[in-house]
């Protein structure tokens, strides 16, 4: 059973995991990611963006695409600096340890665009990222009580007994392909908001 979120009245709403909801990578499909991501080819994993973006050159002169081998141990650290020097780019160097690695970065034209500090936007992205790569997508349900009798003249078996009366629930509203929870809840809440005005 799903942890209830609110009750009012009549409602409630609760938030749950879709199962194969097959909504869209963030990354590619919304217009909302300010922040650029070079994956790196030494790992196993699809690349988190299409392309590297405006600073995909400065990693493939660090770290030279046919030259695997002979990259530089100090890669990530010299592109990290020349960023930060040449561009005035924010870089974090994301690896967890069950999925894509990479070199998220915020230039300083896309960090005047919001009032979070570039560490704060790059690390709410990676984590929209990897809450989609993990299939952690919610919809929210609001449900109304109902009160089930059995209809006049229905007739039951003659050794099952007549159903007494009782309460069920049934679908009111519901919203899904939220990735994460956080994001599930609030627009769980903000939409119950409304079922508590009205009753």
């Amino acid at each position: 059973m799903n942890k209830i979120l609110e009750t009012h009245g009549r409602y409630r709403v609760y938030v749950e995991l879709e199962q194969n909801s097959g909504i869209y990578n963030p990354r590619t499909y919304d217009d909302t990611p300010l922040t650029n991501v070079i994956t790196p080819t030494q790992q196993r994993y699809i690349d988190i963006d299409e392309d590297g973006g405006p600073l995909q050159y400065g990693w493939d002169y660090f770290a030279p695409r046919a030259l695997d081998c002979l990259r530089r141990a100090d890669a990530e650290d010299l592109f990290v600096r020349w960023a930060k020097i040449t561009h005035g780019a924010t870089v974090i160097v994301d690896r967890p340890h069950d999925g894509a690695w990479g070199l998220w970065y915020l230039m300083p034209d896309k960090a005047a665009e919001t009032t979070w500090s570039p560490e704060k936007v790059i690390n709410f992205e990676i984590q929209r990222y990897r809450d989609w790569a993990q299939g952690e997508v919610y919809a929210y349900v609001i449900e109304r009580s109902v009160k089930w009798v059995p209809e006049e003249g229905q007739e039951f078996d003659a050794d099952e007994p007549t159903p007494e009366p009782m309460i069920t629930w049934e679908t009111a509203d519901s919203c899904g392909g939220y990735i994460g929870y956080d994001e599930a809840k609030e627009a769980a809440l903000e939409a119950f908001a409304y079922y508590k005005e009205s009753n």
